[in-house]
């Protein structure tokens, strides 16, 4: 499930070879870089949401935990839908065409 995740969002390989406790919250991290102060990471994060959704939803778990991650990626998507840049509001858009 853990390495599905990392693949499927593109986990860098000297990432994934750290041990669990150094890789905590991978999740959160990703869900903080859609805070970035730099439009294109936050553009890159909200491209990449519908594939961290589909993650979620096949492999997140507990019913608990998939809905807890699932909310905050909504939560996430909501808030890059209303980005000040307007390539961040678009990748956000996509993401949420895709979602659905």
């Amino acid at each position: 499930t853990r390495l599905q995740f990392e693949h499927a969002i593109q986990v860098p390989a000297e990432f994934s070879a750290k041990p669990k406790k150094d890789k905590m919250g991978l999740f959160d991290r990703c869900m903080a870089m859609c805070q970035d102060t730099d439009h294109r990471v936050r553009t890159a994060m909200a491209e990449q949401l519908h594939v961290i959704a589909g993650v979620v939803k096949n492999n997140g778990g507990d019913d608990a935990t998939k809905r807890d991650m699932l909310q905050s990626i909504a939560e996430e998507l909501l808030e890059l839908l209303k980005d000040e840049e307007i390539e961040v509001r678009d990748a956000a858009l996509g993401a949420a065409v895709e979602v659905m």
